[in-house]
């Protein structure tokens, strides 16, 4: 599946698979697992334009494939008239979400970054694959338009950061791979059960989630989380201390 101008997406940092790039207050990388009820802060759109600031209008080029190399912007959908800006603050390594309609500059080049396959050489290069259109689970780097030498990395804390991919380690380089989702669901956020028998209610969702014994009129789902995954063998019961409402 190819990803377009218009989709809504999530970014998973590629070194840690629970790691969800998220505008939850500030911009930062937190476990989704643990956010279930709140699952539009992890959510963006990439755009071809800024547009108006509502997170429901169209994209000009709604449809049509993002490649390699493209300029694009990243508008957060948990609320209207936020953008993911970055190489910001001292050093140029400040990322967050800001309004460009109603921050007094003109100048909007931080909110434009680079899709890439790999980092490059820091400098505003083609990419090697340039046109190839981007599609889902592939692992992208994202780098600031405007600076050479700034990438958006996570951490192995929460914080997001624009860095020079080329002065960190090489551990530190991993944090800099994005993949891309379209769908976040139970399925990409770990196994929940994986047979009734690991449900008290004897229901494991087709999504791997235990489901409660339903009464008339209840409209929720309990969600559980296991650690080891399930199919260790000593995963016998749900957590009856986590609800998520529809």
């Amino acid at each position: 599946m190819v990803i377009a101008y218009g989709d809504k997406v999530y970014l998973n940092i590629a070194t840690s698979g629970h790691g969800w790039l998220t505008n939850d207050s500030s911009v930062k990388v937190l476990d989704a697992r643990l956010s279930l009820g709140d699952l539009d802060n992890f959510q963006w759109t990439f755009r071809s334009q800024l547009g108006d600031g509502s997170s429901q209008s169209p994209d000009p080029l709604a449809g049509t494939c993002i490649k390699y190399d493209s300029r694009v912007f990243l508008q957060a959908n948990n609320e209207d008239g936020r953008w993911l800006s970055g190489g910001l603050g001292q050093g140029n390594t400040d990322v967050q979400t800001g309004d460009h309609m109603s921050d007094g500059n003109s100048d909007n080049s931080s909110y434009e970054w680079i899709v890439r396959s790999n980092p490059g050489n820091g400098l505003s290069t083609s990419d090697p694959r340039a046109g190839e259109c981007v599609s889902e689970k592939d692992q992208i780097y994202i780098q600031a338009n405007h600076l050479d030498n700034r990438w958006l990395t996570g951490s192995s804390s929460s914080a997001v950061n624009t860095k020079d991919y080329g002065t960190s380690d090489g551990s530190q380089q991993e944090y800099f791979k994005w993949i891309v989702i379209v769908e976040m669901s139970p399925d990409n956020l770990g196994e929940k059960c994986v047979d009734d028998e690991y449900c008290d209610s004897s229901r494991c969702s087709n999504h791997w989630i235990c489901e409660p014994k339903l009464t008339d009129g209840e409209t929720c789902f309990m969600v559980s989380f296991h650690f080891p995954p399930p199919n260790e063998t000593n995963l016998t019961k749900i957590d009856r201390t986590r609800f998520m409402s529809f």
